[in-house]
């Protein structure tokens, strides 16, 4: 399997070693800790689970094995961030952990803060 990121629809912006991915689509907005952003930006299509797990391990030596990218391939997957990814492939993890926030709706003009679990507070 070659997974393949969502590309159309998308906008993002890295803000410290999180990634912040804006779905135009479904007007959403997800925050990305630093592992998940590496695997989606990793996911182009070409490379293998194996080798984006590689690529992981050299930016966070912590990380190795393709667990870890898995859980965040299937955790993507739920957000609707990946365009190629069969996740009925990969083992089922809780996608409620760590990795990606839950979806929250970005209303604008209005300034949008983040609450410990990614919900959305206008002010």
């Amino acid at each position: 399997m070659k997974p393949k990121a969502r590309s159309r629809g998308i906008t993002m912006a890295w803000m410290g070693i999180e990634l912040y991915v804006y779905d135009v689509t479904a007007s959403t907005m997800h925050r990305l800790d630093e592992l998940s952003a590496i695997v989606w930006s990793a996911c182009n299509g070409r490379r293998s689970i194996q080798e984006v797990a590689e690529l992981v391990h050299n930016r966070l030596p912590a990380v190795s094995g393709t667990e870890a990218v898995k859980r965040a391939l299937r955790r993507l997957e739920h957000a609707n961030l990946m365009q190629d990814c069969n996740a009925d492939l990969l083992p089922r993890q809780n996608l409620h952990g760590e990795g990606c926030s839950p979806r929250f709706q970005l209303r604008l003009p209005w300034s949008v803060g983040l609450s410990r679990h990614g919900q959305a507070n206008a002010g």
